[in-house]
């Protein structure tokens, strides 16, 4: 073999190897988490940062500690404590400019009360209570349950309250309604009571539309199924299940569009990482956690990161470690891509962003997809022409993502800034 062949395979293999180094996702740890090592914490991001707080220590104690993360300094601050009682497997999310955090469990009570945190005033506000102002029968305390945020509404789901079935119950809750709760339609259609109900799942959201699976039945045995809940037609749809080993008390996040699940209890202690796409409806197996393999952790999503940690190991020491997950390119929609073929322009954008094309005409099956810096599809367009110009004058400002497919393969994508 010539020289000059023997530099060219030496050129390719290094081309190769540099392009699968840079397509390989990892987690990156973060600075420690500076309260108490905690496990059943809750978490919610607000304004750009991150709130983490009550749960159990290492010695049982139960906690009303809160505590702000910013991921741009990579610095934690302690906020105000809790409004409510201290406590374990309660949930936590955010609405608009609040955080929320109810139910959970004292050791002794199992609670339905619900409280709201404004970060700007550093202050907690009782607000109404889970099931306040319908059937009492319905409404009881709980813990382990699941909460997910679609269609700018909360859905709080499943747990268990002490009672000798598991709840399969969703509540919708909307800090706008004078009624702010409202019953659904239980996990899996179903009202037997020996059926579906569980404790210690996951759940995420893409789009509009929620997902909840795994965790530990009424039936006592470890889940893998996975079901989607579509808000606006009210119903459960069973979807693949979870990829990894059934499992209980895991982590769960999405970014980009796409769910990821994680960690947990199953034979062992586990550290692996799933994602799902709603699209191929199956799992795929990332970078495994980062830090030792733990259950009842916490994780957040920041704009379009995703931070994970906390939890206890299979020696039940409580961590105080929290990890940042870098997706590789697969995962969805990364920095602007030097692309010849498509150009998106002005950036900033104003009320128009023009999507032209040099040398190739769109096909029919060439789509535009625009995301929010949380991952959310907020548009989605068919680019039949060289020259599309999409109507941005309804979105709010921010950063945005753009992605370009033909045939779901990715051209190109990019982000601008819409002011």
């Amino acid at each position: 073999m010539s020289i000059s062949k023997i530099t060219v395979l030496c050129l390719l293999l290094v081309i190769n190897l540099f392009s699968k180094a840079a397509n390989v996702d990892t987690w990156v740890q973060k600075t420690d988490f500076p309260g108490p090592a905690r496990i059943n914490a809750v978490s919610f991001s607000v304004r750009g940062q991150a709130f983490i707080g009550t749960g159990e220590d290492s010695q049982g104690n139960l906690l009303n500690d809160f505590w702000k993360y910013d991921p741009d300094l990579n610095a934690w601050s302690q906020v105000a404590d809790f409004g409510g009682t201290a406590r374990k497997g309660a949930v936590g999310f955010a609405l608009d400019t609040l955080g929320y955090v109810g139910t959970g469990y004292d050791g002794t009570l199992f609670f339905k009360d619900f409280w709201s945190f404004n970060p700007i005033s550093n202050s907690w506000q009782i607000e109404q209570e889970l099931g306040l102002y319908t059937d009492p029968i319905y409404s009881s305390g709980r813990r382990d349950a699941v909460a997910v945020v679609a269609l700018s509404k909360a859905y709080i789901m499943c747990g268990y309250d002490g009672s000798s079935g598991y709840v399969k119950q969703t509540w919708q809750f909307d800090p706008t309604a004078d009624t702010c709760w409202t019953l659904k339609r239980n996990l899996a259609n179903v009202s037997d009571i020996a059926l579906f109900g569980r404790r210690w799942s996951v759940g995420f959201a893409i789009q509009d539309t929620v997902y909840l699976g795994t965790g530990f039945s009424f039936s006592q045995d470890l889940k893998k199924d996975f079901w989607k809940y579509n808000p606006l037609l009210d119903a459960w749809t069973q979807i693949a299940d979870f990829g990894g080993d059934f499992r209980s008390n895991a982590i769960a996040f999405s970014l980009y569009n796409k769910g990821y699940v994680g960690c947990g209890i199953s034979n062992s202690y586990e550290n692996d990482v799933w994602r799902y796409d709603p699209f191929h409806n199956d799992w795929t197996a990332v970078a495994s956690y980062g830090g030792s393999p733990i259950c009842n952790g916490i994780s957040f999503i920041i704009g379009n990161r995703a931070f994970a940690g906390l939890g206890n190991d299979s020696l039940y020491a409580t961590q105080s470690d929290v990890w940042e997950y870098i997706p590789d390119s697969t995962s969805g929609i990364g920095e602007l891509e030097n692309n010849s073929v498509f150009t998106a322009y002005p950036n900033p954008v104003v009320d128009y962003l023009e999507i032209n094309s040099t040398n190739f005409f769109p096909a029919k099956n060439t789509v535009c997809e625009i995301y929010s810096s949380s991952g959310q599809l907020c548009l989605q367009t068919v680019l039949s022409n060289s020259r599309t110009q999409l109507d941005l004058q309804s979105f709010s400002s921010g950063v945005y993502f753009y992605s370009i497919t033909l045939n779901t393969k990715k051209i190109t994508c990019g982000k601008f800034i819409k002011k």
